[in-house]
């Protein structure tokens, strides 16, 4: 009995020492997704970036007020992609899980692009709704915009001033 006890105690620290199974939820899967994204889209590769969005997602993009409805409309906008040498890096985000198979992010990202021949950094803010079909992650909804003018301050309940923008500045991307 003794020698048994004592083989199950040198196999669980064995087992101890094994690396455990990387265990990510649904926040996690879908900041991979916008990662892959941000990945695909700096290096200048449209078919990448199509394989993130679902077959039946909707863009609104920033250089045009349209709604890119289905992937067809939406590789047409990023059609423009190879050798260009745009990139695209993530200033911050917040991932809000609506489910298992769901999930929310919105945060800001910059822009690396050419206006007019000179290099610019162009700050924007995206919501993406991240969704899980048939086991596989995907883009289902992208929206990006620009920031607006900061104001100062606005009443809010009880006249309380409150601060209405966080700005978005270089400094805070990764």
């Amino acid at each position: 009995m003794r020698r048994l006890s004592a083989m199950i105690a040198l196999a669980l620290a064995a087992l101890s020492f094994a690396p455990a199974p990387a265990l990510a939820g649904p926040a996690e899967d879908a900041s991979g997704v916008i990662d892959r994204w941000t990945a695909a889209y700096s290096a200048n590769d449209p078919a990448a970036v199509m394989k993130l969005y679902a077959a039946d997602a909707v863009l609104f993009g920033t250089a045009r007020p349209i709604v890119f409805d289905g992937t067809e409309p939406i590789a047409a906008q990023f059609a423009g992609l190879p050798g260009s040498g745009d990139g695209v890096r993530i200033c911050r985000r917040q991932m809000l899980v609506l489910g298992a198979e769901a999930v929310l992010a919105t945060g800001a990202y910059e822009f690396i692009g050419a206006d007019n021949g000179v290099r610019v950094a162009m700050p924007g803010g995206f919501t993406m709704l991240i969704v899980k079909r048939d086991g596989a992650w995907h883009i289902s909804y992208h929206t990006s915009s620009r920031p607006q003018p900061a104001q100062e301050a606005t009443i809010g309940k009880g006249g309380a001033r409150q601060a209405s923008v966080v700005p978005i500045v270089p400094a805070d991307c990764e």
